[in-house]
């Protein structure tokens, strides 16, 4: 079973917002500590390792701007956290594997509720999914 996780749209919304604070912070420091390096004349080493987290803190923050942007484009839900993806057959909500549709299945067919073609139908497209 594979599931995709996905923040909500208004999960994104507000992440929006801090990615946005956190760009406008990263350049704000970037460009005073800047300054105050270039002033007191930092060791080039000191300056690189500054300006290579301050290139990886913007980078990031605006990755995640790129994502949530993305995310609230596509997004439709209202819950904290949408989860998708293909579990196979579901009742009262609970994925059932393969061996739980089979038992299902023989029940209805004793309990005559599909005949025994549609059970040999249905029994061997359950076999002939991927276990």
């Amino acid at each position: 079973m594979k599931l995709h996780v996905r923040p909500s749209r208004p999960v994104s919304i507000v992440a929006l917002f801090v990615s946005g604070f956190l760009i406008l912070f990263g350049l704000g420091f970037l460009l005073l500590v800047g300054q105050v390096l270039d002033k007191v004349e930092a060791p080039a080493l000191v300056r690189a390792g500054f300006y290579l987290f301050m290139l990886v803190w913007i980078g990031a923050a605006i990755a995640m701007a790129v994502y949530h942007v993305r995310n609230v484009r596509q997004g439709k839900g209202g819950e904290l956290l949408e989860i998708g993806g293909d579990t196979g057959d579901v009742t009262d909500g609970i994925p059932q594997g393969p061996m739980q549709r089979l038992r299902t299945l023989d029940r209805l067919k004793q309990d005559g509720l599909i005949s025994e073609e549609e059970f040999r139908r249905k029994r061997g497209e359950i076999m002939a999914e991927r276990w």
